[in-house]
């Protein structure tokens, strides 16, 4: 701390100091004065440590000079300053009342000083009623003292007054955080329905694919003694969570005492009930298949049929009428149970999920009204489509990304292949050398057919090449052995194939046996989903999913029919159920990820009584993907993360790993951080491994927490960051290609931008960094050198911005934040939460625009203008105009015709007042795609 006039003494002053201390202490003078010489010597050792930053060192010294002159105010002055800067509020009020107990009365600046510290930390502390005392404290000491009253002190008052506002909406700001959208809408509003994944099973239990003795971070049941959680975002077809319970199973088959194995409770959660709906089926398939004896789950005939059941009900879209009976009576069944509420223990559902859970089971076992011929018919539209599409492509009349035109330009294809490092080569199928795997895929890359099969996504692993072709022509599943005598018009088109020359009367008895004999498969329809889009099939390759099945659970046979490669899977999971079923809770939640995370971290999930909120591993698929990448998962899903090192999240990235050259570029993309290693001082987690190839199958976890002052970057850098996290979510990049099938999606609002704010402030930043920093953006402009994209990254001018059109979605954001930070703002010109309300508006239809599932939209309100005047909307709105007001956080429902959003009522009524238009706006083109609607 430099020289301060409130910190200097006059000769007259030095020298009751001295004769202080000849009264005290015994000796010489030298010796009298030789504590106070060091005591200012550690006083200005302190200020060296202060001013670099270095509070921790600082406090040591001035302690140091208060031990050596424990009456002497200015030294425990300084620890109380620097506690400030540390963000240890309840510590600085301590400091200052044992401070203010020895300062003289006649020095008043010093203790108007000190006061103020006490006011601002019992304001960012929340502690209200106790700073509006001791500003009147401050207020008494200036008007008896003739001391100005500044300006700062009356903003603090109303702060105050507004801070205890603030405090009546903590229940309603807390609940409406689980409702308030985090994301911009996306004119799909109905979110596709994926029935079967397309990646390789993989245990939670383990960072690696491979089952070592050493793996790394590896979940040992025979090592464990406190309870196993592990949470499946995005659970899809639950295949991560049957390798889990099989690599779960084979431990405690290992073990001589099982009584020691820990409890085990797997939470899953996907957003759509038809999801969770289809996987409690297949796990009440399996547990059919797991009550009968070990001995003859592979032997029974009725096992056999279960195990059938599950391979059509699985992958199949069809299936023979008798199997599909058996699956009706297990959704019959089902439903009976959850009415009765007599599932198995071991099982759990939340009450409110239940009735949505329950209308999926009663659509599939009662009102799914198509045939089979339907759904054949549905499979010859959906071919001659794709066939049309691969035609078209291949004569250059419709243009494909970068990827598919490089397939199929065979110089392109092989020049890419050659850059392939020979780590990754060596990965791939076969006994060959790397030398020999190369020469052999690039000889096949010179085949025409084979690029076109590349192009097509046509299968890599046909499984028995019979019925694979016969899958290719009728696409169905051909019966197990144990089940063709029931299918004899399988038979002649099999001959057919395997001699050539197949009949037309054999082709058209199997596709009547097929119409009259077999049923659709009910599970694979979400009724919504097919509502909105009127299809009622499902494109996937089973025989391509079968082979990634076999992952660390069976042998793949390439050889084998389909049923004899899923037989060994299914009995696997089954088996290992009944070995589970005694130590392990399965609790599955309709939901949000996002939403669901956050609803364990604020506690609202009541009651979760002996359920867990955090976990020992977060699998999160590629949902990432959709919702704001690796930002988004530091956000909500670390912190889930129970604190100790071998907790982990993972997730994949299969959307766009294609743009990334490594990991390092991809999670810039969503960060904007410069590497890996950044992450710990700017979000306090740590990356633990990931793959280029194979779909960035990422691993993280946290580092400890709150990070020492030493790793905490400087208040500067910190303000610096957040100006470009704030500047790339309200003004995404304008994309060059905004029809581009691969890109990164920026779906956030800025109600990310606050949970980021706090989790900073988790980690250790002092409050009132992000205080100063929110009171600057909420004046309406900020003073930076950061620009919006595409200078996001770059370094400019300081210059002033304004951030007027951004200005109502950060009030809302922050007033609905405000509650629950652990800080309060010195800002009391922020309206309370309590004056936004949520408006609907209808909307006129939304141009087609080819991007229904990117997150992209906007509603812009401005005067109304004819349409060229909206030729500069995005410079505008960079430019601070005052014509726009720009909204992200919003809703679109009501099959695209209404929007809900949040505003002050103040601005809302001034704005109807001025007849102010609404538009809906793409952020990656800044191009207006409606018409307007008046307030």
């Amino acid at each position: 701390m430099g020289f301060n006039p409130i910190f200097s003494f006059s000769p007259s002053h030095f020298f009751c100091r001295k004769q202080w201390y000849q009264r005290r202490v015994r000796g010489s003078q030298a010796s009298i004065m030789e504590p106070y010489e060091r005591a200012l010597q550690l006083k200005e050792e302190g200020n060296k440590y202060y001013k670099g930053c270095n509070y921790s060192k600082a406090i040591e010294c001035y302690t140091q000079a208060c031990n050596l002159c424990p009456t002497d105010p200015v030294f425990s002055s300084n620890i109380s300053a620097a506690l400030f800067e540390q963000g240890k509020y309840d510590q600085v009020i301590e400091s200052v009342d044992s401070t203010l107990s020895i300062v003289q009365e006649d020095n008043f600046q010093l203790k108007q000083k000190l006061l103020l510290r006490k006011i601002k930390s019992l304001l960012l502390s929340k502690r209200f009623e106790e700073g509006r005392s001791c500003l009147q404290t401050l207020f008494d000491l200036c008007n008896d003292k003739n001391l100005p009253i500044t300006e700062e002190y009356k903003t603090l008052g109303e702060a105050f007054e507004h801070g205890i506002y603030s405090l009546l909406n903590i229940e309603k700001a807390t609940a409406n955080l689980l409702s308030v959208p985090k994301f911009r809408p996306c004119l799909e509003t109905m979110s596709e329905y994926f029935v079967v994944g397309n990646d390789a099973p993989v245990t939670a239990f383990c960072t690696e694919d491979e089952d070592k003795e050493n793996a790394n971070n590896r979940i040992w049941l025979s090592k464990v003694r406190e309870p196993v959680s592990v949470f499946f975002g995005g659970i899809g077809d639950a295949r991560h969570l049957f390798a889990t319970i099989v690599d779960a199973a084979r431990q405690i088959n290992a073990l001589a005492d099982k009584s020691k194995v820990p409890t085990l409770h797997f939470t899953m959660v996907d957003h759509m009930a038809a999801v969770i709906a289809r996987d409690l089926v297949i796990l009440t398939l399996l547990q059919k298949l797991a009550d009968f004896k070990p001995e003859e789950r592979g032997t029974n005939t009725e096992a056999l049929k279960i195990t059938a059941v599950l391979e059509y009900t699985y992958l199949g879209n069809l299936m023979p009428n008798y199997l599909h009976d058996i699956l009706h009576q297990t959704l019959l069944e089902l439903d009976k149970q959850i009415v009765e509420n007599k599932l198995p223990d071991w099982i759990i559902l939340r009450q409110n999920d239940i009735p949505l859970i329950l209308a999926v089971l009663r659509y599939w076992h009662s009102e799914v009204k198509y045939s089979a011929k339907d759904i054949l018919k549905a499979i010859e539209k959906l071919k001659s489509e794709s066939n049309e599409v691969f035609d078209k492509a291949k004569e250059g009349k419709i243009d494909l990304p970068t990827g598919a035109k490089n397939i199929l330009d065979a110089e392109k294809l092989i020049a890419e292949f050659n850059q392939l490092p020979d780590e990754f080569i060596a990965t791939l199928p076969g006994e060959d050398t790397v030398a020999e795997k190369r020469a052999r895929i690039l000889k096949g890359l010179e085949d025409e057919s084979i690029r076109e099969t590349m192009l097509q996504s046509r299968m890599t692993s046909k499984g028995n090449t019979l019925e694979y072709l016969l899958y290719k022509k009728y696409s169905v599943l051909t019966p197990p052995d144990f089940l063709m005598d029931q299918h004899k018009e399988f038979v002649p088109i099999i001959e057919a194939i395997q001699k050539g020359g197949l009949k037309e009367e054999d082709d058209i008895a199997l596709f009547k046996h097929i119409a009259l004999g077999w049923k659709p498969n009910p599970t694979v329809f979400d009724k919504e989903w097919v509502s909105f889009v009127g299809e009622v099939v499902h494109d996937y390759n089973a025989y391509e999913i079968s082979r990634f099945l076999a992952n660390n659970i069976f042998e793949f046979d390439q050889e084998a029919h389909l049923f004899e490669n899923l037989q060994p899977y299914f009995i696997a999971v089954a088996d290992s159920l009944s070995v589970l079923k005694s130590f392990v809770r399965l609790e599955w939640i309709v939901g949000d990820l996002v939403n669901t995370l956050q609803a364990f971290a604020i506690d609202k999930e009541r009651p979760r009584i002996n359920l867990p909120v955090t976990f020992d591993r977060i699998l999160m698929s590629n949902v990432p993907d959709y919702v704001g990448g690796n930002l988004t998962t530091f956000l909500y899903a670390m912190p889930q993360l129970k604190a100790n090192p071998h907790s982990f999240v993972r997730y994949n990235v299969m959307l766009n790993n294609g743009m990334f050259k490594d990991i390092a570029q991809n999670v810039k993309a969503y960060t904007l951080l410069p590497n890996l290693e950044s992450h710990i001082k700017f979000f306090g987690v740590e990356y633990v491994s990931g793959e280029l190839w194979g779909g960035f199958d990422v691993v993280w976890r946290n580092y400890p927490t709150p990070l020492p002052q030493s790793m905490l970057v400087t208040n500067d850098e910190i303000v610096y960051w957040l100006t470009q996290i704030f500047f790339y979510i309200v003004l995404p990049k304008e994309e060059e290609d905004v029809y581009a099938a691969i890109r990164v999606d920026y779906p956030l609002n800025l109600v990310n931008f606050m949970e980021l704010i706090r989790h900073l402030v988790k980690i250790g930043y002092p409050p009132h960094w992000f205080a100063n920093f929110l009171s600057q953006l909420l004046s309406g402009s900020i003073n930076t050198t950061v620009r919006p994209p595409p200078h996001l990254l770059t370094k400019n001018s300081l210059r002033t911005v304004s951030l007027q059109p951004f200005l109502n979605d950060l009030e809302f954001a922050v007033s609905l934040y405000l509650p629950i930070l652990n800080f309060s703002i010195p800002f009391p010109k922020l309206p309370v939460y309590s004056s936004f309300q949520k408006y609907t508006i209808q909307l006129p239809p939304i141009m087609k625009n080819g991007m229904g599932k990117v997150p992209i939209m906007a509603l812009l309100f401005s005067p109304r203008y004819n349409e060229s005047s909206f030729a500069s909307i995005r410079e505008e709105i960079v430019g601070g105009t005052s014509r726009f007001v720009l909204i992200s956080i919003w809703s679109l429902h009501g099959n695209k015709s209404r929007a809900s959003f949040w505003m002050n009522s103040t601005r809302y009524e001034k704005m109807k007042q001025q007849g102010t238009y609404v538009y809906v706006v793409r952020l990656d083109s800044y191009r207006v795609v409606s018409n307007p609607t008046k307030l």
